[in-house]
């Protein structure tokens, strides 16, 4: 069997569009990062410092936990924003042709 290949399109330069292509940061990704960062520095804070007396280490633990992993998701959240207005300043350009564009269809 021959492979056969597609036919040239004959491109008009003049009708083609420039697009844009915008790549969004995953934003789930940044939250889960900050929050597993605040974590870790409540398991920190926790272990370094002494406790206050009313206090258990247990409780103390869990309360910087719960405050500094809410914190941690939102400067997470906060920073994939910012990557995305970044990364949507540096978008690339791309050209299509008006025969690269799908045409609708219409279900039966």
């Amino acid at each position: 069997m021959s492979e056969q290949r597609p036919a040239p399109i004959d491109v008009d330069l003049a009708r083609a569009r420039r697009l844009r292509r915008r790549p969004e940061p995953r934003y789930r990704a940044f939250v889960v990062t900050g929050a597993v960062l605040g974590f870790v520095a409540a398991a920190v804070l926790t272990a370094v410092g002494d406790p206050p007396s009313e206090y258990s280490r247990s409780a103390l633990f869990g309360y910087l936990a719960t405050v500094l992993v809410l914190v941690g998701g939102l400067l997470g959240g906060l920073a994939g924003v910012l990557a995305g207005l970044v990364r949507n300043r540096q978008a690339t350009s791309r050209t299509s042709s008006p025969s690269s564009r799908r045409k609708p269809t219409r279900g039966k």
